[in-house]
């Protein structure tokens, strides 16, 4: 009898441990098909061309000129957070109305404080009243290459922006003031971009002795490829399209310090 109930017992523990065996390898065969099942694709996210398309009217950014390549190549590292940004110029002088960038910005960046900053005071202040006010983007009124308007622009919005947009007169000396004393209100890591360089071989935009286009490819060199840091010392890359310029600065402070007083004189001269 205790041969028999021994032989009995040791049946029940090969049966409990088979048992055991064969619900460990259900649930490790469920667990890996859980890990290898293929789960739903994730919709793309839309690059800049489809998102500036999409909006009515649809911008000049994309729609006469190509800046939407470059445009996405320096600004998609910025989607996924919050960011400040300003646009110089809204656009009043343009055929299919002021403000077709307000939603493009709004749509390409989720999260975004969007400032604008137009000569056109009329323009810029019916607009914005149109589109819902600060909610939308905030407001600047002034000339962007006279530094106390640019320093008041400053003021009233804490400077500190992420990406810088010059969009405005396209004069040499407008795009040169305004990048020479914006510069600095640009966070580390942050772009300025300079748009409508074309405009550096119209007769027209030549007020200053020296062409914004010929001035950025002085900075080029020095900078980028001398490393003699005579302008931008925390000037980290630079990324050159068709009629386009980024300029990205170095993600640390370390340089800011070695400019002097922004003087415009030395930048033209």
């Amino acid at each position: 009898h205790a041969m028999r109930r021994s032989r009995g017992l040791r049946c029940s523990v090969r049966a409990a441990a088979l048992i055991f065996v064969a619900v460990l390898s259900v649930v490790s065969l469920l667990y890996l098909g859980a890990c290898v099942a293929p789960s739903a694709p994730l919709r793309p996210e839309p690059d800049f061309d489809t998102v500036a398309r999409s909006v009515k009217p649809v911008p000049d950014k994309v729609s006469s000129h190509r800046y939407g390549a470059t445009y996405e190549l320096v600004l998609a590292k910025y989607r996924h957070g919050h960011v400040k940004m300003l646009e110089i110029g809204l656009g009043c002088d343009m055929p299919y109305g002021a403000g077709a960038s307000v939603p493009l910005w709004r749509g390409y960046f989720p999260d975004v404080e969007l400032h604008v900053l137009e000569l056109d005071a009329a323009c810029i202040k019916k607009h914005h009243a149109s589109v819902g006010g600060n909610a939308v983007y905030h407001a600047h009124t002034g000339d962007q290459a006279n530094i106390l308007d640019l320093e008041r622009m400053l003021e009233e919005s804490g400077g500190g922006f992420d990406v810088i947009v010059d969009d405005g007169g396209h004069s040499m000396r407008q795009q040169q003031t305004s990048l020479w004393h914006l510069w600095r209100a640009l966070r580390p890591g942050g772009t300025y971009v300079v748009e409508d360089l074309q405009t550096s071989v119209i007769t027209r935009y030549l007020d200053a002795p020296t062409t914004t286009a010929d001035r950025l490819a002085e900075v080029l060199r020095y900078e980028m490829v001398e490393q003699v840091h005579l302008w931008f010392p925390n000037l980290q890359q630079a990324v050159v399209g068709p009629g386009i310029v980024c300029l990205i600065k170095q993600p640390t402070t370390q340089n800011d310090g070695e400019w002097g007083e922004p003087s415009v004189q030395n930048f033209w001269t």
